[in-house]
């Protein structure tokens, strides 16, 4: 008997990636005192005198508004830059998850450098414990996170986006729609210069059909 199977070789890169932190700008709204902010919020031109808004037309009143604000924000709340960790995938993944992971991992080790059948079963019951582990510890955390929401539905839609891995992520495609318009207009355009076959009927003998000249 004769077999087309061959032993194939490669190599994976399983180096896991940096997760590094990001800068955001914040205001640091703990930090001022109520008192203060009425009070000069009341001495302001904002509430001091409003006989003298009277005359004043919508956009001079918002202006009025947006200016005050932004003036007492600014001495009462500043803004702060704060560093900001990505959202860990597996919020679950505990410490005892972490260390039935180093456990299974030891005794693999252990395996690999004796090989016998009592360091096989060992290796092979903790990795049964760690993923039975895995697998509490996941469904109990979304259960408390569905319960906490206690009738909160942005909370709730935002737990359920996150059991499904729809979480919204920091990073974003360097590419945009216009880039994908240019793109396409550039293959089409090499399409229209190809010959095309005698039999072919898709286009009907119009190369034209295949432009993107209608996308603005």
């Amino acid at each position: 008997m004769t077999s087309d199977h061959a032993l194939v070789c490669f190599t994976l890169c399983t180096k896991k990636l940096r997760v590094e932190a990001e800068w955001a700008t914040r205001r640091a709204w703990r930090r001022p005192s109520r008192e203060a902010f009425a009070s000069d919020l009341a001495a302001s031109g904002l509430c001091a005198n409003l006989d003298a808004l009277t005359n004043s037309t919508v956009h001079d009143l918002a202006r009025l508004y947006h200016d005050v604000l932004t003036d007492l924000l600014n001495r009462h709340c500043p803004t702060v830059k704060v560093r900001r960790r990505a959202k860990q995938n597996t919020p679950w993944f505990d410490a005892d998850c972490r260390a039935a992971r180093r456990r299974a991992r030891a005794a693999e080790r252990r395996f690999r450098r004796g090989g016998s059948d009592a360091d096989r079963r060992a290796w092979s019951e903790k990795l049964k414990a760690m993923r039975t582990l895995y697998e509490e510890t996941n469904c109990s955390h979304w259960r408390n996170e569905i319960a906490a929401s206690n009738g909160d539905t942005r909370r709730l839609w935002r737990t359920f986006q996150d059991v499904l891995g729809d979480g919204s992520t920091a990073e974003s495609d360097a590419h945009t729609a216009k880039d994908f318009v240019a793109f396409l207009r550039t293959r089409s355009r090499q399409c229209e210069r190809l010959p095309l076959p005698h039999n072919c009927t898709m286009c009907r003998g119009d190369p034209r059909r295949l432009s993107l000249n209608g996308i603005p």
